[in-house]
């Protein structure tokens, strides 16, 4: 048990660093709507990658990352990335009448969950991750359905935590940011996103092997 739970953690720790349209995300949305707003963020993720481990657990996902599926998925994937990577980056800011950008309204928590629900789930590469995932799981710990959920419960929860803390550090740096920067970053997003679409596209039709 403590096995599973120390290698969970581990791989949470991994996976909280890697670099993704949903990791840009979640700092974007803290910098600009605060820490809170990004944790609810963070929920849709979360809820995301639950539903894909319990699919993969019960072995759905396999056919979800069939060749007619995965391609639909990547399609889909692409677009959308690269539509909101296009409208991020000809976004106008509102500026105040002394030139300084005006504080961001706040989104809809539900928007937000939606938003980081859609870019975790339409791209490829996180179903193939998770399938090799519990694929390891389910050998390494025999079978044993409470070890994995132990094991999986400390991924997902390690996350978090991580996420909390990036959320948070960015957040934190917000006051030495000045407006140019913001302007900045969100050109920045809007081209990683446009970025990620095709790299999305790229693995779609030409996956490459674990």
């Amino acid at each position: 048990m403590l096995t599973a739970i120390g290698s969970g953690i581990l791989l949470g720790v991994i996976i909280s660093f890697l670099i993704g349209p949903v990791f840009f995300g979640l700092i974007q949305t803290s910098i600009r709507q605060g820490v809170g707003r990004a944790m609810i963020y963070e929920i849709g993720t979360v809820l995301s990658d639950t539903i894909i481990l319990f699919l993969c657990y019960l072995g759905l996902a396999n056919i979800l990352a069939g060749d007619s599926y995965r391609h639909a998925i990547g399609i889909a994937g692409a677009v959308l990335l690269f539509s909101m990577g296009l409208y991020t980056l000809l976004k106008k800011k509102k500026k105040t009448h002394e030139g300084v950008e005006a504080t961001e309204e706040k989104s809809h928590p539900l928007a937000l969950i939606l938003k980081s629900f859609l870019l975790n789930t339409i791209n490829p590469s996180v179903i193939l991750f998770w399938i090799l995932q519990v694929s390891l799981a389910v050998s390494n710990f025999g079978g044993k359905k409470g070890i994995i959920i132990s094991h999986f419960i400390a991924v997902l929860s390690t996350m978090i935590l991580f996420d909390f803390l990036k959320a948070f550090g960015a957040n934190k740096i917000k006051k030495y940011l000045r407006p140019k920067t913001f302007n900045l970053i969100a050109k920045i997003e809007g081209v990683l996103l446009i970025i990620f679409s095709v790299v999305i596209l790229v693995r779609t039709f030409w996956p490459t092997e674990p």
